[in-house]
């Protein structure tokens, strides 16, 4: 009994330690909140925003709406096998970036329930062959999101690829699109390279001046719609 006590133990473990890494690992494409009353608030999905990514790192969270909402984590790592701890947020609530006003409702409701909701609990559950995430913050609200893999995701949809990942010197941007807005963003939230370019088929990006480590690659169309954001790591 004592020795199958002991490996449920070391599964357990295992099992959760795996769930962190899934959180880390992806980029996370929110469907929906759910409120602690029972009410439910799907994600946009127009012209205007198509996806909202999320990604999430020890001491940094990226996410986007319209516009940027950052959270941080100082002198620790914020995410444990089962919860996630953020000590400062920063976005712009006066934004008017927003064109279609359910929008800029959506993204207030969202950021407010990330900013005031640390700490909070994540559970990752597989289906289909796609990573689920469900966020509950402190006053009981949930987040849905799914993987990248999971049919929501516009990438497909432009046929847009970006290789190699991790790279070393050049990061190739595919596309059929002509004029994109090239972001990267350091795990600290910090925009180190802005990059308007024509593609045109293949663009080569030459990154072989920035340090080595993990940054998060966010790529705008011609309306400055986020059509890709994904973490990449710098050799």
């Amino acid at each position: 009994m004592r020795t199958i006590t002991i490996f449920a133990l070391f599964l357990v473990t295992g099992l959760l330690k795996a769930q962190s890494l899934d959180l880390i690992n992806n980029t996370w494409y929110l469907q929906k909140i759910i409120y602690s009353n029972g009410t439910e608030t799907n994600a946009p999905n127009n012209t205007e925003v198509s996806n909202i990514p999320t990604n999430f790192g020890d001491t940094q969270m990226h996410t986007t709406v319209v516009n940027d909402f950052l959270a941080f984590k100082f002198g620790g790592n914020a995410i444990t096998s089962t919860t996630m701890s953020y000590d400062e947020f920063w976005y712009n609530p006066n934004s008017t970036g927003c064109q279609i006003p359910e929008n800029c409702v959506f993204q207030n409701n969202y950021y407010f329930f990330l900013g005031y909701g640390f700490p909070m609990g994540y559970q990752i559950t597989n289906e289909n062959n796609y990573l689920k995430l469900i966020l509950t913050n402190n006053s009981g609200n949930q987040a849905i999101y799914y993987s990248q893999t999971l049919s929501i995701n516009e990438i497909g949809k432009t046929n847009l690829k970006v290789f190699p990942n991790p790279v070393r010197d050049i990061l190739n941007i595919s596309t059929q699109q002509s004029k994109l807005k090239v972001q990267l963003y350091d795990m600290q939230g910090k925009l180190i390279l802005h990059k308007n370019i024509n593609v045109n088929n293949n663009y080569e990006l030459n990154i072989i001046d920035i340090v080595t480590g993990n940054y998060i690659l966010n790529i705008r169309d011609s309306n400055d719609k986020i059509i890709y954001t994904s973490k990449v790591i710098k050799n």
